[in-house]
This record gives C-alpha cells, structure tokens and sequence, in this order.
C-alpha cells in the first residue's frame, strides 16, 4: 500500500489484470492517486524521479461523469506515456470539480534509458466506481495489462 498523508492508493488481485483500490480526501487527490498508480504500474516502484523536468503540458477534460472522467483521464496519461514516449512527472495545479478536470503535466521527452516495466493496453471500465463515504472518497480502478 503506497500512502500519502491520509491518501492511499493499494493493488488488488484481478483475473489477467491490475487492480488498484483507492481512497482519498478529496477528488482532485483521489486523480492525483490513480495517476500516480498508473505510473507504478508502467514504470514501477521507485523508478520514478520527479527532479529535472522542464516541460509542462495542460491538461483539460470533461465527460458526463466522474468515473468516465478518471477512465479519460487515466487513458490519456496512459497514451501520453505509451505512444508520445514521454517520462511524465509530477502532476501540478489539479482542480476536478462538476465532472472536469484541469491540471498541468511535468514531462521529459525521450530521457535516456526510458523503459516501461509494463504495457497498460487500456484503463477499463470493468467494475469502476467513485463513492464518497465516511468523509473519503474511494474507487478501484482496473488495467488492462
């Protein structure tokens, strides 16, 4: 389980998949969350380092929802990573609020000895949920490895 203050993020068991339940105070951090997981699971754990990055991309979305927003989300990061060959870092300035998302994307282009641990084909909607309970808001997330 990866913590952050009272944030945190942990992988679950899924049938040829991975899983990732999350639980956080607020939207923009619960984001924040499945990003970061998203990058454990392409990059792995420790691999990433977030100094040295000069590039900035924003980002803007919106949907109909919160979970077709994460989904989004969480898809686009995936391609930005994957098919634009970018080491993103840190996410910066998020605000989620009436199913949109802003934010703005540190990333290196073509650092040396970029590699992925693994290939996420696709963030999926099997099983997606955003609820908010007992002062937290939780989802899982599952990836199409």
């Amino acid at each position: 389980m990866t913590q952050k203050e009272n944030n945190y993020y942990r992988f679950t068991d899924h049938t040829a998949d991975v899983a990732v339940e999350s639980e956080a105070e607020t939207l923009a951090d619960l984001f924040r969350l499945n990003y970061d997981a998203l990058r454990e699971v392409l990059y792995g754990t420790g691999a990433i380092d977030d100094t040295g990055f000069h590039d900035e991309l924003k980002i803007t979305l919106s949907e109909d929802t919160d979970e077709e927003l994460i989904i989004n989300f969480l898809n686009e990061m995936n391609f930005v990573i994957n098919v634009k060959k970018l080491y993103c870092g840190d996410l910066t300035g998020i605000s989620v609020e009436n199913h949109r998302l802003s934010c703005s994307l540190k990333f290196q282009e073509n650092p040396e000895n970029f590699s992925l641990k693994h290939e996420v084909k696709s963030v999926t909607h099997h099983g997606v949920y955003i609820s908010f309970e007992n002062g937290s808001y939780k989802t899982k997330i599952v990836y199409d490895i």
